[in-house]
């Protein structure tokens, strides 16, 4: 069977992850440069993970914020 015969393979599309409300509708793709596209800028992702993401290594040395 030569490669044009070849049935394509049907896409059923995935359900979408649940994700917390603030990344709602956060896309990353590449374009066909192999730049990435983002559907929020790398500022608002850095202040998300900032705010919801604790960073061991900080912990460890004691730069950690205290709450």
């Amino acid at each position: 069977m030569s490669r044009k015969d070849k049935p394509k393979p049907t896409s059923k599309s995935a359900p979408l992850p649940d994700v917390h409300p603030d990344l709602e509708g956060f896309d990353v793709e590449l374009n066909r440069f192999g730049e990435v596209d983002m559907t929020i800028s790398v500022d608002e992702l850095n202040n998300f993970l900032d705010r919801e993401v604790d960073d061991p290594k900080l912990k460890q040395w004691g730069f950690a914020e205290e709450e």
